[in-house]
C-alpha cells in the first residue's frame, strides 16, 4: 500500500521532468498566446473537474493533468520577458513571485471560509472562473509573436547575447 502510495507521488511530481521541455519547445514553436490559452482552458476544466467529480481514480487523473499543466506557466514568464527592458526583469519577475507567495498564503484562507460558508464545490467553481477570466485576457490582451523566433526573441535567454 504504502510502495503504491510513492509510485502516485512519484508519478505526480515527475511529469515536469518529461513535460517541461516540451512546454518550453511549444512556447517557442507556436508562441505564448496559444500556449496560454491551452492552459488556462485546460485549468478551467481541471477546476470544474474537483468540482463534480466524485471517483478517486477520476480525481488522480485531473490532478496529474493539472500538474502537468503547470509546466506551461513558463509561457507566462517568456511573455514578460518580452514586455520589459532587460533591467526591469528582476524586479517584475521578484514581484511576479511575491504575488504569488501572498496568494499561496492567503487563498486557503478564502477558499476554507468559501468551503465552510458555501461547501466544497464553491472554491473550486471561484477559481474556474478565475481561470475563464485569465483565459478571455490571454485571447484578447496578448500580441502575437512570430513562432519559430527562438531564443533570440529574448535577449536575456539568447547565448549569442552579451550584456
Amino acid at each position: 500500500r504504502a510502495r503504491s502510495r510513492r509510485r502516485q507521488a512519484g508519478l505526480c511530481y515527475s511529469d515536469a521532468l518529461f513535460v517541461a521541455p516540451a512546454a518550453g519547445r511549444l512556447v517557442d514553436r507556436v508562441g505564448e498566446r496559444p500556449v496560454l490559452t491551452a492552459y488556462f482552458a485546460g485549468l478551467t476544466v481541471c477546476f470544474v473537474s474537483y468540482a463534480f467529480l466524485k471517483d478517486v481514480r477520476g480525481l488522480y487523473v485531473v490532478f496529474m493533468a493539472d500538474s502537468m499543466l503547470m509546466t506551461l506557466r513558463v509561457a507566462i514568464t517568456t511573455f514578460a520577458n518580452r514586455l520589459v527592458r532587460a533591467r526591469e526583469r528582476t524586479r517584475l519577475l521578484a514581484m511576479g513571485t511575491t504575488a504569488n507567495h501572498v496568494g499561496a498564503v492567503t487563498l486557503p484562507l478564502v477558499g476554507g471560509a468559501l468551503y465552510a460558508a458555501l461547501g466544497y464545490r464553491f472554491p473550486f467553481l471561484a477559481g474556474a472562473l478565475i481561470a475563464l477570466v485569465s483565459l478571455v485576457v490571454a485571447r484578447r490582451g496578448l500580441k502575437e509573436r512570430r513562432p519559430g523566433a527562438g531564443l533570440r526573441s529574448y535577449p536575456l535567454l539568447s547565448s549569442s547575447t552579451k550584456s
